[in-house]
C-alpha cells in the first residue's frame, strides 16, 4: 500500500513538472540585490527623503550615500570612533569613483563586498583621507548657511581671505556638502591652492560617541583632534551647532 502512495506520488511530480512551460520559469534578477550578502549587515537601510534637508545648516544634501552601523562595525572589526567614521567617508568615495568607471547606478555584489574589505584594510593600516591638523589651534569653519545666502557667503569670504584663519589651520566642515562638493566649494572662495582639511557629509553618523542613535546626522570632533588642541568653530548662528559636537570655542563670522 505505502510503495503504492509513494508510486502515485511520484507520478503526480513529474506531471506537474511537464505541465509547466518556459514562460512559468522566471529567472532572478542578481542586479535587484543591491546591498550585498556579505556586507548587508554593515550598512543602514536607504534613509528617508527627509533626511536630505538639514534643518540647522538650511540646506539640501544633493547625493545619497551609504550609511555604515557604526556600532557593529566597531564591535566587528575593533575599529575606534574616528577609525570607523573614516571609513564611512572613504568607502563612500571610493564607491563613487568605481561607479563613475563602470557607468552603473551600483556595483556588483562580488566587486562591493572586494571594495569593502580593500577600504577595510586601509583604514587598518591607519591611513586616512581626512588628515587632522596637528596644529596646537585649529579653525573649523562651518559652510552650510553660507551655501544659500548671498550676505553669510560674503562674510565667509571675508573671513577666509583675511589673516585671522592664519593663526590656526583652517578646516571646512558641512552637513550637506560631499567631499567632492566642499572641494568646490572651497575653490569658489579662493582657497585652492591652499592646505585645507575637509570634514563632510559622508562623516556624519546617526550614532553618537557612545554608539547610541541620535535624533539627527552628527559627528563628535574631539575624537577627531588631540586633547591638547584648541577648537575654534567658526559659524554665523547664535545657536550651538547639533551636527559638529565637542569641546569648541564658538566664534561668529
Amino acid at each position: 500500500m505505502l510503495r503504492k502512495i509513494t508510486l502515485s506520488l511520484i507520478l503526480l511530480f513529474f506531471v506537474a513538472c511537464a505541465s509547466m512551460g518556459p514562460q512559468d520559469v522566471k529567472k532572478v534578477d542578481s542586479t535587484q540585490f543591491y546591498n550585498g550578502a556579505g556586507i548587508v549587515g554593515y550598512f543602514l537601510p536607504e534613509v528617508p527623503e527627509w533626511t536630505m534637508l538639514s534643518e540647522s545648516g538650511q540646506c539640501s544634501r544633493n547625493k545619497r550615500i551609504r550609511f555604515i552601523d557604526i556600532p557593529i562595525l566597531r564591535r566587528s572589526f575593533s575599529l575606534n570612533y574616528e577609525m570607523a567614521h573614516q571609513m564611512q567617508l572613504m568607502f563612500n568615495l571610493e564607491l563613487g569613483k568605481k561607479l563613475s568607471d563602470v557607468g552603473a547606478p551600483f556595483l556588483a555584489l562580488k566587486e562591493e563586498e572586494s571594495l569593502f574589505y580593500q577600504v577595510l584594510d586601509q583604514i587598518s593600516a591607519h591611513f586616512k583621507i581626512f588628515s587632522p591638523p596637528t596644529y596646537k589651534q585649529v579653525n573649523i569653519v562651518w559652510i552650510d548657511l553660507a551655501i544659500n545666502n548671498p550676505e553669510v557667503l560674503a562674510r565667509l569670504k571675508k573671513l577666509v581671505s583675511g589673516s585671522l584663519l592664519d593663526e590656526g589651520h583652517p578646516v571646512l566642515v558641512s552637513s550637506c556638502l560631499t567631499y567632492k562638493e566642499i572641494e568646490m566649494f572651497a575653490s569658489e572662495l579662493g582657497l585652492q591652492g591652499r592646505d585645507i582639511r575637509f570634514i563632510s557629509y559622508e562623516m556624519l553618523s546617526i550614532f553618537d560617541d557612545e554608539n547610541k542613535r541620535n535624533y539627527q546626522l552628527g559627528i563628535n570632533l574631539d575624537h577627531l583632534f588631540k586633547k591638547d588642541q584648541k577648537l575654534f568653530f567658526w559659524t554665523p548662528s547664535t545657536d550651538k551647532n547639533v551636527a559638529f559636537r565637542g569641546k569648541l570655542t564658538y566664534q561668529k563670522y
